[in-house]
């Protein structure tokens, strides 16, 4: 999904990179309150079951906006 490259350095210069990874499990529980979703299903009233399915809904479009893009990179 993501492509990756890295730009030639010279001799005496060093390299550094940090690679991060969230389970989106993480996100799913701290938007439920600290709880798993079969316990905010259970614990949760109708009116916020059909909130929290249109939020599923929209989560992976949402998690994209906020990764950087190349514009950013351009300014």
């Amino acid at each position: 999904m993501v492509r990756h490259s890295n730009a030639s350095i010279g001799p005496t210069e060093s390299r550094y990179s940090i690679a991060q990874y969230s389970a989106s499990g993480l996100f799913r529980w701290v938007d439920n309150g600290f709880i798993a979703d079969k316990q905010w299903l259970y614990k949760s009233a109708k009116t916020e079951d059909v909130k929290h399915e249109e939020a599923w809904k929209t989560r992976w479009h949402d998690g994209l906006k906020i990764l950087s893009n190349i514009s950013e990179f351009l300014k």
